[in-house]
């Protein structure tokens, strides 16, 4: 598997310490999109997120959760015609 950062959270207490605390490993790839609107955070992950499908080519990606990586992971999965699976916690 390859892990993708997108960088939507960037403060530590929103992103590392979940790395640092539960063991994860390091991302294969992380798109550090940073802040800004929904819109721009949305649209930058899309662009660098289908780059690497192209280049990958996998045959599914679980996306996580309710954020904008998630919406913006999931449209660029389902048009490119991938497989797509969905964890989120209620």
């Amino acid at each position: 598997f390859k892990l993708i950062h997108t960088g939507q959270h960037y403060d530590y207490n929103m992103s590392k310490i979940f790395f640092d605390n539960l063991g994860i490993v390091e991302p294969d790839y992380f798109l550090n999109v940073g802040s800004g609107s929904h819109a721009i955070q949305t649209a930058k992950i899309m662009v660098e997120f289908e780059k690497i499908l192209i280049k990958e080519s996998p045959k599914l990606i679980i996306v996580v959760g309710d954020v904008n990586s998630t919406i913006a992971c999931a449209l660029v999965t389902k048009k490119l015609f991938t497989e797509l699976a969905l964890l989120k916690q209620d």
